[in-house]
C-alpha cells in the first residue's frame, strides 16, 4: 500500500498517515496463517510449484505463509504428519494405504496423475525396446517402492514372471547411476531430469517414459492432517485454492516455472525447459480423484505389501475442499 504525502502537508498529519499505513501493513502480515508443508523429494520439478507459488505471492494472496520442509521419502512424511510436525504433505498416491493402517490424515487432492519417472538404460546394454528387458538388472529406489512395483507391472504386461524375468536392484539414485557406470545394472528408474542429464553425459538413454505405460494412476496426492481438517477447514480450502492457482499460473507462464524449477532442482535451465511439457501434462488442474487411477492404487498397495488386502479407497480421501 502506498500513501502519497503532499509536499507542504502538515507534519503531524503526515506522521499519522505513515503510522496508519504501517498499522495496515502489520495487520495484513499478522492475518496470514502459517502452514507447515512437507514434500517427499527435494529436487522434483512438480514440487517446485510450491516455491513458484511462494515467489509469486499466490499463497500470500490467499492469506497463507508456508514453512516448507523436505522429508526424504514417504515414510518420513507419514511420520511427520502423525507427529503433527507438518500440516500438509505432498506424498505418493500409494501412501493413501497408510490411512487404512491408521495414519491420521486424509487425501484432499490428487496432485498428479501418470508417473513422472522414466526407465533409462545403458547405451551399451543392447536394449532397444521393452521386450529386451527380460532377465536384465534394473536399479530402483527399492523393490518394495512404487518404482519396483512399476517394473513388475511392466514385466506382467510382457507376459513374464515379474519376480524372475526382471531383476530388481535396490539403490539410492546416485548409487544406481554409479552402478550403471560399472555395469552392475543394465537400467535404472529415476526422474526425467536426472535421466536427461545422464543422456547429456552419455551415461544412459531413456527407453520408456512410465507415464505412457501407467496412465491410470495418481503418482502424487496432497494430504492433510485430520485434526486440522476438523478444526480449521478454511485453511485446507485456502491452501488448495492457492495450489491450483499456482498450477494455472505455471501453465500460463512457462519461463517463470522453468526458472524456479532450475533454481530448486539444480538442473540446468535448458533441461527444465524440456521437462516442462512432460511434467505439466501430468499435473491435475482440479485435484479430482479418478476411479481408474484409484483402482490401480488399490491393487498396487497389496503387491507392495503395504496392506494384505485391497482397501476401500472411498474412505481414504475427500474432494470437499477442492475449488469449484
Amino acid at each position: 500500500m502506498t500513501i502519497a504525502i503532499e509536499k507542504n502537508a502538515d507534519p503531524l498529519r503526515s506522521l499519522l498517515l505513515v503510522l496508519v499505513a504501517g498499522a495496515i501493513a502489520c495487520s495484513s502480515v499478522a492475518s496470514a496463517e502459517t502452514l507447515r508443508v512437507g514434500k517427499v523429494a527435494p529436487n522434483s520439478f512438480s514440487f517446485s510449484l510450491i516455491d513458484l507459488g511462494e515467489k509469486r505471492g499466490i499463497f500470500k494472496a490467499n492469506g497463507l505463509e508456508l514453512e516448507t520442509t523436505w522429508l526424504g521419502g514417504g515414510a518420513r512424511l507419514q511420520q511427520a504428519l502423525a507427529a503433527k510436525s507438518i500440516d500438509i504433505g505432498f506424498g505418493g498416491g500409494v501412501d493413501m494405504a497408510f490411512i487404512a493402517k491408521g495414519l491420521p490424515v486424509t487425501g484432499v487432492a490428487a496432485m498428479a496423475g501418470a508417473p513422472d519417472l522414466v526407465l533409462a538404460v545403458r547405451p551399451d546394454a543392447g536394449i532397444a525396446q521393452i521386450a529386451d528387458l527380460k532377465d536384465k538388472r534394473i536399479g530402483v529406489s527399492s523393490p518394495s517402492a512404487v518404482a519396483g512395483w512399476m517394473m513388475r507391472e511392466l514385466a506382467r504386461q510382457q507376459g513374464w514372471e515379474p519376480d524372475r524375468n526382471v531383476i530388481l536392484v535396490g539403490n539410492a539414485p546416485q548409487a544406481g547411476w554409479a552402478a550403471m557406470r560399472t555395469r552392475e545394472v543394465d537400467g535404472i528408474v529415476d526422474n526425467l531430469g536426472a535421466a536427461l542429464e545422464a543422456e547429456q553425459k552419455g551415461l544412459g538413454r531413456i527407453l520408456v517414459q512410465l507415464r505412457d505405460q501407467f496412465r491410470d494412476f495418481h503418482m502424487y496426492v496432497i494430504f492433510a492432517r485430520t485434526d486440522l481438517i476438523d478444526s480449521r477447514p478454511e485453511l485446507i480450502r485456502a491452501f488448495l485454492k492457492a495450489w491450483f492457482d499456482t498450477v494455472a499460473f505455471a501453465r500460463a507462464h512457462r519461463k517463470d516455472m522453468v526458472d524456479v524449477a532450475a533454481d530448486v532442482t539444480g538442473t540446468e535451465r535448458s533441461l527444465n525447459d524440456k521437462i516442462y511439457d512432460a511434467q505439466m501434462s501430468i499435473l491435475s488442474a482440479d485435484g479430482r480423484f479418478h476411479p481408474a487411477a484409484l483402482d490401480t492404487i488399490r491393487r498396487s498397495v497389496v503387491d507392495l505389501k503395504i496392506l494384505d488386502r485391497e482397501p476401500d479407497m472411498a474412505t481414504l480421501y475427500t474432494e470437499k475442499f477442492l475449488p469449484r
